[in-house]
């Protein structure tokens, strides 16, 4: 583990499209406890769950596409007490089982999913055809595939875990996360950016899961694929939504955010910047960005007023994050 700074908001092509070059991870002094007994929603776990979900993608020695220098993902793991005790690579399909180092006083484990890396990956987020998991209820043909490359093998591994199982994971991995606890129910899900899995079925399934799915700014990805008539692709997981000032926002049933800055929609001046580096709904998709974001909130000290305000609409459960203290234009 380096030593301690502010992580930057990364505006460049290579922080979107080269995460694993990142050798900077958990550098937040003092770093938050990870606590595997919280209830709800906990900003100090999303902070450790992004940070594997952006530590995952740095490739070790003996992977495609090794990164050029810099530790090793158990060597940047084995400075905040974990260990990645099992790593599957099937086709394009990466995910990581990390356990705590013995003995820890509270231990957990994560299942983290790498996101999308290559052609082939992108060939099944772009599967989007409708496959049926279970009676009135289907979900994204690529992903299922993406699951299926890996799931045989770790499934006996999940099944021995005895300490709370955390899943997670970055765009495609934050969806194969969600998928993953559709099979084997978790402590909870924390997915970043992740693109939508499937249809209402599939969310109120997950409605009984502890399930996060967090957005950063103006990231698009998480409103892809689009629900339409041939496509009835729903949102899974209850909505956290963090702002370019690093807010937990209030979300409104109908899925905009009531007391932030930006809106989550595309803006004209966000597809008008130059293209030297990305637009801003690429630029906040980036793992970086999404660490950065939370750690920024952490630091501010908003994390203390954090509840859940229940609501229900159309049958399916839909829950808004409040912040006490609620930011003023």
């Amino acid at each position: 583990m380096t030593a301690s700074k502010h992580l930057e908001i990364d505006r460049s092509w290579k922080g979107l499209t080269r995460p694993g070059d990142a050798a900077d991870h958990f550098t937040m002094d003092p770093l938050p406890p990870f606590t595997p007994d919280a209830e709800g929603f906990h900003l100090g776990n999303a902070f450790w769950l992004s940070e594997i979900s952006r530590l995952i993608y740095r490739r070790n020695t003996g992977e495609a596409g090794v990164n050029a220098c810099g530790p090793s993902r158990n060597t940047i793991l084995a400075a905040v007490g974990l260990r990645e005790r099992l790593f599957l690579s099937r086709q394009e399909t990466q995910c990581a089982l990390l356990r705590t180092a013995h003995p820890s006083p509270h231990p957990f484990a994560v299942l983290v999913f790498r996101g999308t890396t290559g052609l082939r990956n992108w060939f099944l987020d772009i599967d989007v055809r409708p496959e049926r998991i279970a009676p009135r209820t289907v979900a994204h043909r690529g992903f299922m595939e993406a699951l299926g490359q890996v799931w045989l093998s770790l499934k006996p591994h999940l099944e021995q875990l005895t300490e709370p199982l955390f899943m997670t994971g970055h765009s495609m991995g934050g969806a194969l996360a969600q998928l993953a606890a559709w099979h084997h129910a978790p402590r909870a899900v924390y997915s970043f950016g992740a693109p939508r899995v499937g249809d209402a079925g599939f969310a109120r399934h997950m409605a009984s899961i502890p399930s996060y799915r967090l957005v950063n700014g103006r990231d698009v990805v998480p409103d892809l694929p689009p629900s339409t008539r041939l496509l009835s692709f729903s949102a899974a997981g209850r909505l956290v939504h963090i702002d370019r000032k690093g807010r937990i926002c209030e979300i409104e049933p109908n899925g905009e955010p009531a007391n932030c800055f930006e809106s989550g929609r595309l803006s004209m001046s966000a597809l008008g910047e130059r293209w030297s580096n990305p637009p801003g709904f690429l630029v906040d998709h980036a793992p970086i960005n999404y660490s950065a974001r939370i750690q920024k909130s952490l630091q501010a000290g908003r994390s203390a007023a954090l509840t859940w305000d229940q609501t229900t609409t159309d049958g399916i459960e839909n829950d808004r994050l409040r912040s006490a203290a609620r930011p003023t234009r």
